[in-house]
């Protein structure tokens, strides 16, 4: 049978409802649709700019009577963290220019001077030179004359390119703590996956210009061969890699569990659908099949984190998610803002207490300061890393704890999507549909603007009504 791979993730997871068949059905379609929003880079959810912080956002870290860790790094001179982005952003354009020359070499290829233009306007240009230079890139990698010079030594410059936009868009102060914090979790030797942009690219920033301490990298494109080249390029020498032959069985793997539950809603189309909201299966008369859409991609790349994490058993791996990867949460463990894969006996109520202090900490810390309040991006991102914990917690049982961490996720972050959508799964779930309502007017009132906000609400509501006595 003839397949298509489907394309990697771009720039661009039984419980008890006390509500009727209808009204759930409806509410589960939509929290489905609204979070299969594709990633931004390296898989990050949007980043909803310009939403407004409550006027009560911090009062449930300060009222908690748990205590506020204050940031125990020394103080610095805004203008000396600037110096030091900057120095940093310089030392790893010319590391990644350095680098594709080398990928070059070995392929017997010749860097081309577009791409010599770009890597020169990344050293010094403006962030509008560099953006542009890096449009005209995109467009002729995606034009039939793209060559495959250019898609060989592309991830070099995908790279640079996150690195730049990052730096552009963080605070300096903002984009050290984060990575710190980020890479601290892993010993030196140890693997950090990057789910999205800023959990890809901040630590890739700081690793490069660290003298790669430690091996980062995305689990949202393992599914491109070109990326496992790359990786095979840039880090063999230290951890074992997927093959390219293990790609093909993931993805054949994928295809013939997709077909079967294919042909299972085409069947029986009285059952529940088996097919996930995301996925694309398309079979054609000839017989080929093809998949796409973001479930499609990121259940290929699960399964090769999985290999990959076979591969090198004495390795620690540590996650930053974009998506859930159900398959790896079996024995995670939460490990400060990241998710430690493979964490010893698995996660228990100590676990779960941990976690929530350290977001209670970590949160009152960053509300601290002005620059953090006044940068969506940064609050966005560390609620997303709180996300993944408080999502960790809710599949194992743990919904109090998980409660916990949506409530400071929303604190640092009220109108963030992903965060209301799995808040409110847990409180339907439960059937609180009171609070339910009330946490979906919150996020209306934090972002008036996302009209899905308003259908939600229209589901929430119906589903409080049909359980009044």
């Amino acid at each position: 049978m003839n397949t298509e791979r489907p394309e990697p993730a771009n720039r661009a997871a039984g419980r008890r409802h006390l509500v009727p068949f209808a009204i759930l059905l409806a509410l589960l379609v939509l929290l489905a649709w609204l979070a299969s929003r594709p990633p931004a880079g390296g898989g990050m959810p949007p980043d909803p700019e310009g939403l407004p912080v409550a006027a009560d956002s911090t009062s449930g870290l300060r009222d908690s009577g748990m205590g506020v860790r204050q940031p125990t790094a020394p103080q610095r001179e805004p203008e000396s963290d600037e110096i030091e982005v900057a120095k940093r952003v310089r030392a790893f354009v010319q590391s990644r220019l350095d680098l594709a020359d080398a990928m070059a070499r070995r392929h017997g290829i010749e860097v081309s001077a577009e791409f010599r233009e770009f890597f020169g306007l990344a050293s010094t240009g403006s962030w509008e030179d560099v953006e542009a230079a890096y449009a005209e890139l995109m467009k002729q990698r995606g034009s039939s004359e793209g060559s495959d010079a250019m898609t060989l030594i592309w991830q070099p410059v995908l790279e640079t390119f996150g690195v730049l936009e990052v730096a552009h868009r963080w605070p300096a102060a903002a984009l050290l703590e984060y990575g710190r914090e980020v890479l601290d979790q892993a010993p030196p030797g140890g693997v950090v996956l990057g789910g999205t942009d800023p959990g890809r690219f901040i630590p890739t920033l700081m690793n490069a210009t660290d003298g790669e301490a430690r091996v980062v990298l995305t689990q949202n494109t393992l599914a491109d061969a070109s990326y496992l080249d790359y990786l095979q390029f840039l880090h063999g020498d230290r951890l074992h890699l997927p093959s390219q032959d293990d790609s093909r069985r993931a993805f054949q793997a994928y295809i013939a569990d997709a077909m079967q539950r294919f042909e299972h809603d085409r069947g029986s189309p009285q059952d529940a659908r088996q097919i996930r909201p995301g996925e694309q299966i398309e079979v054609h008369p000839d017989g080929r099949v093809h998949v796409g859409g973001q479930a499609a991609v990121m259940a290929i790349n699960e399964a090769l984190v999985s290999r990959l994490i076979d591969l090198n058993p004495d390795l620690p791996f540590f996650m930053e998610e974009s998506f859930p990867l159900p398959s790896l949460r079996s024995d995670a463990v939460p490990s400060g803002p990241l998710i430690q894969l493979g964490g010893g006996d698995g996660l228990d109520a100590d676990h779960a207490r941990n976690s929530v202090d350290y977001w209670i900490s970590r949160a009152g810390s960053l509300l601290d300061d002005p620059a953090v309040v006044d940068a969506p991006v940064v609050r966005d991102s560390w609620a997303n890393l709180a996300l993944a914990q408080g999502s960790l917690l809710q599949d194992r049982g743990l919904g109090s704890e998980a409660e916990a961490i949506y409530r400071v996720a929303r604190d640092l972050s009220p109108g963030y999507p992903d965060v209301v959508l799995r808040h409110l799964e847990l409180l339907t779930s439960q059937g609180r549909w009171n609070d339910a309502t009330r946490l979906v007017e919150s996020a209306i009132r934090a972002a008036p603007e996302n009209v899905q906000f308003q259908e939600l609400l229209h589901q929430v509501q119906a589903g409080e009504a049909s359980v009044r006595p």
